[in-house]
């Protein structure tokens, strides 16, 4: 077994003018074969974009709740584009973190855990314990909260990478985790104020995942 990799980095957009059509940049250089992911930390939304399902991603978790977040995955094929455009009910403000991954198992989907929420400088993603048990994975812990694109994410989980990105609606920062669960650390923001959080784990593998197609979470 193997970690998942992340091919090149994380690539981050936000909008703060309460856009109702929002143009997400996806990570340059995409591979087909590859996992993509979109992390959506959106503010003062209670519905889901039009764009992901006919983009052919699938549902990792969704928080109607505000603010709101979800995960989206496919398997790439290598014509995306740079962009993916994502419409929505009403303007909002929102922070995106589109990834490109490699070496996940091609038997396992991506995995979450509970939804976490708080008012405070600390927003704290739950524990994940992944049904595939004691494994390489890679884990990413992520918040959306309520600001107009202006909080500042000056602190990451303890182990993880840099919060992409550190000024917006929400972060989501990852790491290599071997083992049967992982429980993030908090964040650290400023101002103090309402956020929602979740943890996301991609088991690793040696063969890219091709083809698959499975359930999803919803909180709210």
């Amino acid at each position: 077994m193997a970690f998942p990799s992340i091919n090149g980095t994380i690539t981050t957009t936000v909008f703060s003018g309460l856009e109702t059509v929002q143009n997400v940049n996806l990570p340059s250089g995409i591979v087909a074969g590859e996992m993509l992911m979109i992390f959506g930390l959106v503010d003062r939304q209670r519905t889901l974009p039009t764009g992901l399902v006919s983009g052919g991603y699938l549902q990792v978790v969704f928080n109607f709740n505000d603010p709101e977040f979800f995960c989206y995955y496919k398997i790439a094929s290598g014509s995306e584009g740079s962009t993916i455009s994502l419409t929505y009910a009403a303007g909002c403000n929102a922070t995106y973190a589109t990834v490109r991954i490699s070496n996940f198992d091609s038997g396992e989907f991506p995995e979450t855990s509970t939804s976490s929420a708080g008012s405070s400088v600390n927003p704290n993603s739950n524990a994940i314990t992944p049904s595939w048990g004691a494994a390489d994975m890679l884990v990413f812990s992520f918040f959306s909260c309520l600001n107009t694109a202006a909080e500042t994410i000056s602190a990451q989980p303890s182990g993880y990478s840099v919060p992409y990105p550190t000024l917006g609606t929400g972060a989501v920062s990852y790491r290599a985790v071997s083992g049967a669960s992982e429980d993030p650390g908090s964040f650290t923001i400023s101002p103090s104020i309402s956020w929602r959080a979740c943890t996301v784990a991609v088991k690793g593998g040696a063969v890219l995942n091709l083809a698959r197609n499975y359930g999803s979470t919803i909180y709210g």
